[in-house]
């Protein structure tokens, strides 16, 4: 078991913020290119594939440790090192 530990129940409801919040963000992503009546362009394209799991990753853990799915001691690693 990893260091962050929890349970079954608490690992699953990680994984499904995280995979919320990268779908969610490339739905409205998409949405709002749609109804902005955007036209195709390399920049649009760019961010439809960074903003996703630019929002996914640290939302994912920020949410978490608000949830409470995270241990807290884990919020600050580098207090442990010498």
């Amino acid at each position: 078991m990893g260091a962050e530990g929890g349970t079954l129940g608490v690992r699953a409801a990680r994984v499904a913020l995280a995979f919320g919040l990268y779908f969610g963000s490339a739905e409205l992503l998409s949405l709002v290119s749609v109804k902005g009546g955007f036209g195709p362009s390399i920049w649009l394209d760019l961010l439809r594939g960074a903003l996703p799991i630019s929002v996914c990753l640290p939302g994912t853990v920020w949410l978490g440790l608000r949830l409470r799915l995270f241990r807290p001691g884990l919020t600050a690693p580098a207090a442990a090192l010498p």
